[in-house]
C-alpha cells in the first residue's frame, strides 16, 4: 500500500542517499513520450539539504531531455528502488529547475552536493548543470515487484572517461 508524505521524513532521506541509481523522470507538455533515465553516481551528484529540497548534477553522456522539459514546465519525478533483500520504492515529486554550470547560484550550490574523493570538490567535471528540485509530494510503496540483484560492482567506464577528459583539458568539450 503507498504511504503519502508532504516532505522528506529523515529515515527516507537516508535510505535515498544510501542507494547506488535513482532514476528521473520528465515529460514535454506536448508530444506522447516520457523521458527516464537512470543516474548513476550518487555519492558524487546528489544531496537532499532539507526535507523539501533535492539537488543532482546533471551532466553529459546522457541527452539533455531533463533539462529541456524543466524550462518548458518544470515537472520532474526523482525515484529509488531497492534491489536487495528490502524491496521499496520511493518517489520525490518535484517542480523542478535549472541551474547552469558557472552561475553565481551553481557555484553557491556545488558544495552542498555529495562530491566524491576523485572529484576534489568540483562534483562531476562534466556537469553542465545542477537540477533544483522543490519536492511537493513524496510516495512510498512496497516495491516487491522489483527484482533482486546480487550486489556487484559498479561500471566506471563513465566515471574513468571523465576524470580522463578533465585530466587532459577535454572535459569542457563535452
Amino acid at each position: 500500500m503507498p504511504q503519502y508524505y508532504k516532505t522528506i521524513p529523515s529515515n527516507l532521506k537516508t535510505w535515498a542517499l544510501s542507494q547506488p541509481l535513482f532514476f528521473t523522470a520528465s515529460a514535454p507538455l506536448k508530444g506522447s513520450h516520457i523521458n527516464i533515465s537512470p543516474k548513476g553516481l550518487p555519492t558524487s551528484s546528489l544531496a537532499i539539504p532539507t526535507e523539501s529540497t533535492l539537488l543532482y548534477l546533471d551532466s553529459t553522456g546522457s541527452g539533455c531531455e531533463t533539462i529541456s522539459h524543466l524550462y518548458e514546465n518544470g515537472r520532474v519525478t526523482i525515484m529509488f528502488c531497492s534491489f536487495d533483500q528490502s524491496p521499496r520504492i520511493l518517489r520525490f515529486f518535484c517542480r523542478g529547475r535549472v541551474v547552469e554550470h558557472g552561475t553565481a547560484e551553481y557555484n553557491l550550490l556545488l558544495p552542498s552536493l555529495g562530491i566524491g574523493e576523485k572529484s576534489n570538490g568540483k562534483g562531476i567535471p562534466t556537469a553542465r548543470a545542477i537540477i533544483y528540485c522543490d519536492v511537493f509530494k513524496v510516495q512510498t510503496s512496497c516495491g516487491y515487484g522489483v527484482p533482486l540483484f546480487l550486489e556487484g560492482t559498479t561500471s566506471s567506464g563513465l566515471g574513468e572517461i571523465l576524470w580522463k577528459l578533465d585530466g587532459k583539458g577535454f572535459a569542457a568539450d563535452w
